[in-house]
């Protein structure tokens, strides 16, 4: 008897039991249920506010007019397009969107008073008729490390520049929007031909560039190290009147070898490094000549100050 009376509390308690959790557990999915749709109960623009799900809002085309032919597009045009305000519309129910707003800035698409549930909008672009050829002013390949090269466009056009091409050897040619390339996994050591060609949007290319670039050497990563050859050569020449007082960096110089770069840093510390190149041959000494060697050491330091200092002047 005792035992079924048993039996049958721990049943009533496992109901209850239960009870209690699907209770806790339908609480928890009506409140993440109820979160969910207050978040995206009211989400603000640049003007206005769309009272609905962003999933009910559909920019569901773009396309480019380029003069006899209209393509599509996943992305706006960042330069030499317009947009075309007379085919480019919002509709909800195929009726169009009132007071509804469509503006292109910068390659930059907005929105404005989009407020209805299952909007959906198509966009069109016009290209800018141009004929003007893009120009390269300088290609500036750096290789800052054994097996890198990044490379730097400079170049302009009356509208913009459109696309970046880079190709290295006969290797595969690289589209991109941005002036400024990176190839990786070169051979160090090794040559390359490097061509860069620009064009606008119309299609008007600028001549291209080809340049004969190396995979890695240790003056590039010097030079690198200072900003680049053209940053050292339009430093100009330091006044050498005076020592120099800190670590002023690399300059540049014309000679019988043509333009040769060269460090130019404090002279105060410069016995320093001759202490420090002596100081190897410390492990050569022996005990019983240590003091007589220091002291022809701190006259060698002593002798060659004056020298160091003309020398880096």
């Amino acid at each position: 008897m005792k035992y079924e009376v048993l039996k049958r509390s721990n049943l009533k308690r496992n109901i209850i039991i239960g009870m209690v959790v699907v209770l806790i557990f339908s609480a928890v999915i009506l409140t993440f249920t109820r979160a969910k749709y207050r978040v995206t109960e009211s989400v603000p623009l640049v003007s206005g506010t769309i009272n609905f799900s962003p999933y009910d809002f559909n920019v569901v085309a773009m396309y480019l007019n380029k003069g006899d032919e209209t393509v599509s597009t996943k992305k706006a045009p960042h330069v030499g397009y317009t947009l075309n305000t007379e085919q480019s519309s919002c509709v909800v129910d195929d009726e169009e969107v009132e007071n509804g707003n469509i503006l292109f800035e910068n390659g930059n698409l907005t929105f404005q008073n989009m407020n209805y549930s299952g909007t959906k909008c198509s966009v069109y672009f016009d290209l800018i008729p141009d004929s003007e050829k893009p120009v390269i002013n300088r290609v500036v390949a750096r290789s800052l490390d054994k097996t890198s090269i990044t490379v730097t466009v400079d170049a302009i056009d009356n509208l913009g520049i459109y696309n970046y091409y880079y190709q290295l050897d006969n290797g595969e040619e690289i589209q991109s929007e941005e002036s400024t390339y990176s190839f990786d996994k070169l051979t160090s050591g090794q040559s390359y031909v490097l061509t860069v060609r620009v064009e606008d949007a119309a299609g008007n290319f600028a001549s291209e560039i080809k340049n004969v670039v190396a995979g890695y050497s240790a003056d590039r990563f010097i030079l690198a190290n200072e900003g680049g050859a053209e940053l050292i050569e339009a430093k100009g020449t330091p006044n050498f009147g005076s020592a120099a007082t800190t670590d002023e960096g690399m300059y540049s110089a014309e000679d019988d070898y043509g333009t040769s770069y060269y460090y130019r840093g404090s002279v105060n510390d410069n016995w320093l490094k001759l202490l420090d190149f002596i100081g190897v041959l410390f492990g050569l000494m022996v005990m019983e000549q240590l003091e007589q060697y220091i002291m022809e050491i701190l006259l060698i330091k002593f002798l060659m100050q004056p020298l160091l200092i003309i020398v880096l002047m």
